[in-house]
């Protein structure tokens, strides 16, 4: 490697990287509950951005969630029922949610096929 080729692999090295292809996502659930973490390794990330996908009857488990921060998102296709506070909401896609992560929550497909939301929560919990 000549003194050019040095400096310029470390320029390249130094640029941060702003784009995340879907296949750099890692799965933070499993195959039934599947939530792709957008930013994954950013330093001091401070929104927890997820791409997630439930297959048909699938849900976040039968105990409910809760954490702190807020929690919103959007359900891009399928049908989902969201129970937040003891009170059950089914959404429809391009329906959106916003609501304190330390309410319990939980997530269900209650359609037939894929559900999928684009969630984002803060502060970062994943």
């Amino acid at each position: 490697m000549s003194l050019a080729e040095f400096f310029t692999f470390e320029q390249e090295m130094a640029v941060p990287s702003y784009i995340f292809p879907a296949g750099t996502q890692p799965n933070l659930g499993n195959a039934a509950v599947q939530m792709h973490l957008v930013g994954s390794g950013v330093e001091d990330r401070q929104i927890g951005l997820l791409r997630e996908q439930y297959q048909a009857g699938a849900d976040t488990g039968s105990e409910m969630l809760q954490h702190e921060g807020q929690e919103c998102g959007v359900l891009v296709s399928g049908q989902m029922e969201l129970t937040i506070d003891g009170q059950v909401h089914l959404l429809q896609a391009g329906d959106g949610y916003y609501f304190p992560s330390n309410l319990p929550h939980r997530f269900r497909n209650i359609g037939d096929g894929e559900a999928e939301v684009i969630s984002a929560n803060t502060p970062s919990s994943f």
